[in-house]
């Protein structure tokens, strides 16, 4: 599917893992880590592995987002939740974040859902505002030794 700007979003394949990996990690050590620390990454890091990417996708909907034909974003839809929205930081307030949400909630309309919902990691937040999404409430999730705090989010789809 053609997003915009260059942009475009298709399928996740089991080729895709390891480079999806890759991305994942980065962002989560490159922002996560400045809300979370260096032991709720590390904790998370295990979640993200080329495998568990490919058991992530026989389980739900994993989109990537291309620009120049690299791999630039993710996001995934599992039911009505939104999960593992990640793109690469070099590429950042370039449109790729609002692509990936944008094809995740047609694809929620097209099977019929209403509503969507997701987990957002602090620094993500506000995006998420700015697409529509309102803040339902708080909750702290236990990751390996330590608690990360999330913020519920949900929107209707029209």
């Amino acid at each position: 599917m053609q997003a915009s700007a260059g942009i475009s979003i298709r399928r996740f394949t089991d080729e895709d893992a390891p480079d999806v990996s890759r991305l994942i990690l980065a962002d989560l050590w490159q922002i996560n880590a400045r809300d979370y620390g260096t032991v709720a990454v590390n904790a998370l890091a295990h979640g993200y592995t080329p495998e568990r990417l490919r058991q992530y996708a026989r389980q739900g909907a994993i989109y990537v987002a291309l620009l120049a034909g690299e791999i630039a974003g993710t996001a995934s839809l599992q039911g009505d939740r939104v999960r593992n929205v990640f793109v690469r930081v070099d590429c950042h307030k370039q449109g790729i974040g609002t692509a990936l949400m944008q094809h995740v909630e047609k694809m929620a309309q097209q099977q019929g859902i209403k509503r969507l919902f997701l987990l957002a990691n602090l620094a993500a937040v506000d995006f998420y505002h700015n697409l529509g999404y309102v803040s339902i409430t708080e909750i702290t999730e236990p990751i390996g030794p330590t608690v990360l705090t999330l913020v519920r989010m949900e929107k209707a789809l029209s």
